[in-house]
């Protein structure tokens, strides 16, 4: 198959499994709530950003693996792969084995972290079950990186999502019928081990090279160089988690744990609409390192802006839809007590699209090794983040903290990360932001329209509100799409692409 079949199949599949677990992820939740209450909803999610912090301890090893796995794939080399896999396994079960001992360190110190009431019982059991469901998915976890190097990321996908949907169906069994947190943590461990066998026992059969037990060592110049991109992406790993992940320590220490709760409930509506927009990016970033194996940077800068155009319109369109509608979605699917203010969520949703037109970007750092270039980028990012939200937390409360998040964005990542992209590609940055703001302006001009469009509909229902507004979000936002780029260049491609697989199935 061409790089772009390898890149629609791993697209297709993931976008179908993650319909299906999104289904699955808002039933659990609904039912989460309903039968353990807000409280422990938001134990459970500030437990899993203190695991993503843990998570540091993985170095950015996972992103230098499959950069490292490109070219000895794209040249047959079955010697080189067998090597860098065993450095891999060996590194996680490293990890694996560290992510459980700094949980016994900080296990003394759980409730000081976790500001809860003192009548929540068994905090520091379910904290060892969140850190040993971390610790476990490093395990058998080296050869998945394999697959998807190898443009397969289809297979790892339907692994994926298949024990996802299925673990989320046990889960809701364990609610209703047992209303048990410690059995419901039990069964993310189990299934996380689970996947990973699988996975692992596919991966054999893929590659039975694997094997072999006569592995040669890497020399010296690979390894140092291998943990020199995992220690560059280390730094990338902590600017994103402590950019991420604090926002919920802060809300937690400045404003409450039940605001974490009610903020998880916009977070998983937000990671679904990440996850949706990372799919593909995910799914063509193996297909981006495996033309960058061939160095022709002219077609490479042709593809950016390719895969640029498609990111703007995932995120303008869903960002548009947030902007109108993310309240309203709140309001009809857990009740008014779940609200929060309509300031607080424009900003939330500012920074998701600033986010999201990273996707680009980051998928050729990534797929082009250049972790290193930018090195210094996260550390500035973290500081900048943590002192602008503890700053503004006191005088605006927990618009404060999100408006950090956005002012570490902007002075840091917003322009760093393309001008280290087109030095690479030897070209102005100018070229850069000239189309970026050029769909910032199609996306404000949208937003105004809309906005004024959808205050019509005011008198409905909140039903008929929402349905009406959507599909006039989606009419307006095809008509101008089509009006302002019809003679696009990057438009007339993935026309083309659209319509002969219309014919196709024709």
């Amino acid at each position: 198959m061409s790089r772009l079949d390898y890149s629609i199949k791993n697209t297709k599949y993931a976008l179908i499994g993650q319909i299906i677990s999104l289904l699955v992820s808002f039933i659990t939740r609904t039912v989460f709530i309903q039968y353990l209450g807000n409280e422990y909803l938001g134990v459970s999610g500030i437990l899993s950003n203190i695991m993503s912090i843990m998570s540091l301890a993985e170095l950015g090893i996972g992103a230098s693996i499959i950069y490292g796995l490109y070219l000895p794939l794209k040249e047959n080399d079955h010697e080189k792969i067998k090597s860098l896999i065993k450095l891999y396994k060996i590194t996680y079960r490293i990890i694996a084995i560290f992510i459980l001992l700094l949980g016994i360190v900080l296990l003394p110190f759980i409730n000081l972290i976790v500001n809860v009431d003192q009548s929540f019982d068994n905090l520091s059991f379910y904290f060892m079950l969140f850190v040993l469901n971390t610790s476990f998915s490093y395990l058998l976890a080296a050869k998945k990186s394999l697959i998807m190097a190898d443009q397969k990321k289809y297979i790892t996908t339907l692994y994926k999502y298949s024990f996802y949907i299925i673990l989320n169906l046990v889960q809701i069994f364990i609610l209703v019928t047992f209303k048990d947190f410690t059995l419901f943590l039990v069964m993310q461990i189990l299934f996380t081990l689970l996947e990973n066998y699988v996975v692992s026992k596919k991966a054999n059969k893929l590659y039975p090279y694997l094997l072999d037990s006569d592995v040669d060592k890497l020399s010296n110049e690979e390894t140092k160089l291998i943990y020199k991109n995992s220690l560059a992406m280390f730094g990338h790993k902590l600017g994103g988690i402590v950019v991420g992940a604090t926002d919920n320590l802060l809300i937690t220490q400045f404003i409450g744990i039940t605001l974490v709760g009610v903020y998880s409930n916009y977070l998983l509506v937000i990671s679904a609409f990440n996850v949706f927009g990372s799919l593909f990016f995910t799914s063509v970033i193996s297909s981006i390192g495996n033309l960058g194996a061939e160095e022709n940077k002219e077609k490479l800068l042709k593809v950016f802006y390719r895969l640029l155009f498609i990111n703007f319109i995932y995120y303008s369109i869903s960002a548009l839809g947030l902007f109108l509608l993310f309240n309203e979605f709140i309001l009809l699917w857990i009740g008014p007590e779940f609200l929060m203010n309509r300031f607080t969520v424009s900003i939330i949703i500012i920074i998701y699209f600033v986010n999201g037109m990273r996707k680009t970007t980051l998928s050729f750092r990534d797929a082009l090794g250049l972790f290193w270039q930018d090195r210094y980028k996260p550390i500035i990012e973290s500081i900048i983040n943590l002192l602008a939200s503890l700053l503004l937390v006191y005088y605006i409360g927990i618009d404060g903290i999100f408006l950090g998040t956005l002012i570490s964005l902007l002075t840091t990542c917003f322009w760093i990360e393309p001008l280290v992209l087109y030095k690479y590609f030897n070209v102005s940055i100018i070229n850069y932001f000239k189309v970026y703001f050029k769909y910032v302006i199609f996306l404000v001009i949208n937003a105004s329209i809309l906005l004024f469009v959808t205050m019509l509909y005011q008198d409905f229902s909140q039903i008929w509100y929402f349905i009406i507004s959507f599909i006039t979000i989606l009419f307006i936002y095809a008509c101008s799409l089509l009006i302002i780029f019809r003679k696009n260049d990057n438009f007339l491609f993935y026309y083309k692409i659209i319509k002969e697989k219309i014919l196709k199935i024709k």
